[in-house]
This record gives C-alpha cells, sequence and structure tokens, in this order.
C-alpha cells in the first residue's frame, strides 16, 4: 500500500466521514489493520510513512517486549507510542521471543551468500533451563506478574459483585 493510497483511506475517514468498516469492506481490507494505520496517522501525520523501514536495536526489542509483556498496556497502544508502522511488529517480536527460549533475536537482512552454511534450527522446550541466567529472570518475572495480573482480575470481580 503506498502513501497516496493511506492518505486517501484517512481523508476518506476524517473529512468525508466513512467509517473504517466501510471503508475495510470497500477496499476489502482488514478492518482492524485500518484503525492503526488511521490512529498512528492521527498521532503522527503521514510524514511516519516516509521514514524507510527501520533497523531496531536488541536494547529497543528487549525493552518494548517487557513492556508488552509485563505492563498496562494494549499492544497497540505500545506500538502506537513507539511509532511502528504496524502493531504486527510487537507480536512478531513477541511470538520471536517466545519461541526462541525468553531471548531476543536479530535477523540478518538480506540472502545469505552460497557459501554460508546454513543455521540449525533449534527447538526450545517447555521444560528446558536456559544457559542465560538472565533470560530465566525475564521468564520468571513475566509469569509472576501474569499471575498478579489474574488475581487482581479475579479480586476485581469478586469486589464488584458485592
Amino acid at each position: 500500500m503506498t502513501k497516496l493510497n493511506r492518505l486517501e483511506i484517512y481523508n476518506d475517514w476524517k473529512l468525508r466521514y466513512k467509517s473504517i468498516d466501510q471503508i475495510a469492506f470497500e477496499l476489502n481490507l482488514n478492518a482492524s489493520t485500518l484503525r492503526y494505520m488511521i490512529k498512528l496517522i492521527d498521532r503522527y501525520g503521514t510524514e511516519i510513512y516516509d521514514k524507510p523501514n527501520a533497523s531496531f536495536t536488541r536494547e529497543f526489542k528487549e525493552g518494548a517486549i517487557i513492556q508488552a509483556l509485563t505492563g498496562t498496556k494494549t499492544i497497540e497502544e505500545l506500538s502506537l507510542d513507539l511509532g511502528l508502522k504496524s502493531n504486527g511488529i510487537l507480536c512478531n517480536w513477541i511470538r520471536e521471543y517466545k519461541k526462541n527460549g525468553y531471548n531476543v533475536v536479530i535477523k540478518k537482512k538480506g540472502q545469505r551468500s552460497a557459501h554460508e552454511p546454513k543455521e540449525k534450527q533449534q527447538s526450545v522446550t517447555q521444560g528446558f533451563r536456559e544457559a542465560n541466567p538472565a533470560a530465566r529472570r525475564r521468564k520468571l518475572e513475566i509469569a509472576y506478574r501474569q499471575c498478579l495480573r489474574k488475581k487482581q482480575n479475579v479480586l476485581g470481580q469478586k469486589h464488584q459483585k458485592k
């Protein structure tokens, strides 16, 4: 989708008062993706799409993932705060983070040369103890915060029923 397409969609919504669902139906696009795009343009302007695709550092990714897993903001809100062009980016980072034993993975861009050996795929099992103690601490902290969140929700529901 080009910047002009995005601008046209935004103008349909903002100036022509079309609903997001109506625009999504007309263009055969996902409504939640359009909602995110409109919020992003509302916050940062169309200039956000002028920037080339960014490469993010390991520290930036790790900070974003930890905020998403332990914070109170939704993934969409956090993606908007970070200025990511899609909320799917953060979801992909979280999925890869969990899949790789709670370690941030920085993928090399571009194609691998013909002379480079293929990397072996490592499977990470649930009960596997990480060699990296920092990763283990992060994993335990995330699990602990998830338990706390569940308890707070249950207690809040009991309190509201009284």
